[in-house]
């Protein structure tokens, strides 16, 4: 059995291991306080980033289709410019076959000239009281005016199609211009987006380091609260220990004291039937003593 000294040596070994209890649950709670708190800016941080995605995703799928349409457009100006390029060179090379015909039949009136001379000619003779002479005069001019423009049949052509190219080279410029004005109209209309998605990219990354920043900090207090709960549970485990001790301890004196009852008890009865059976005269005290234990 304990001496006094060791029994109240564990007696007060429980009350500071109790103290230290407290204490240790105030750490505890403010820790668990800070713990939570990291976990709630931490989870604020991840919901502000899914929503910055959400939003940068829907402005990289308007760009994607605002792109393909400029690179659709930029195509297009470019196919139109290039057949500008194209009607440039041919007709070129048409001012220069127009240039050899008008050097080689030495024609210096326009083939437009000669067929309106010729017709104003063809019309005067039906139209003037010419003498005979005068209309065979006029009658050889419009030989020699027809012979010279049959020569220029060929420019004729060349002229056709030096205008026929002439107007698709106007066409095809003019549509390149569209294209080149829609692709400049759809960029500054554009220009705000681009500027939204570089400010959520920026805005994105300050996040994610945020996050991370709050998901690290939530990390060390977990360790601290894991390692000031351990301290917790193995002051407890003290506690219980010593506690198992006293109360062996106090069953033991409890047990102690209920024999020495039992044998003073047992003492006083046999005291009692003695004096009953020598005809003794019994106390109040006996009789007091006699009645409680025969109940």
């Amino acid at each position: 059995m304990l001496s006094r000294e060791e029994k109240n040596a564990i007696v007060n070994k429980i009350k500071t291991l109790k103290e230290e209890v407290v204490n240790i649950k105030k750490e505890l709670n403010a820790v668990n306080d800070l713990k939570e708190n990291s976990f709630r800016k931490h989870k604020g941080f991840r919901d502000n980033l899914l929503e910055s995605i959400k939003k940068i995703k829907e402005l990289k799928s308007k760009n994607d289709g605002f792109n393909s349409e400029v690179e659709n457009l930029k195509k297009e100006r470019d196919r139109h410019n290039a057949l500008v390029k194209e009607f440039i060179t041919k007709i070129k090379d048409l001012d220069r076959q127009k240039e050899d015909v008008l050097v080689k039949n030495n024609i210096k009136i326009p083939p437009s000239r000669l067929k309106e001379d010729i017709e104003r000619l063809e019309s005067s003779i039906e139209t003037e009281a010419y003498s005979f002479d005068k209309e065979l005069k006029v009658m050889k001019r419009i030989k020699e005016l027809k012979s010279l423009y049959n020569k220029t049949s060929v420019l004729n052509d060349i002229l056709e199609e030096m205008d026929k190219t002439s107007r698709m080279i106007n066409e095809n410029r003019s549509v390149a211009d569209d294209h080149h004005k829609k692709i400049i109209q759809l960029i500054n209309e554009n220009k705000k987006s681009f500027d939204d998605f570089i400010g959520l990219s920026r805005e994105i990354e300050l996040l994610k380091q945020q996050q991370n920043s709050a998901f690290e900090e939530f990390k060390n207090q977990k360790s601290k609260f894991i390692e000031i709960n351990n301290r917790l549970k193995e002051k407890l485990l003290d506690i219980s220990v010593f506690q198992s001790k006293i109360n062996e301890v106090y069953n033991e004196m409890d047990f102690n004291r209920k024999e020495k009852q039992e044998s003073i008890i047992k003492e006083r009865a046999k005291h009692v039937e003695e004096k009953i059976s020598k005809r003794q005269k019994l106390t109040t005290e006996d009789l007091i003593f006699f009645q409680g234990s025969s109940s």
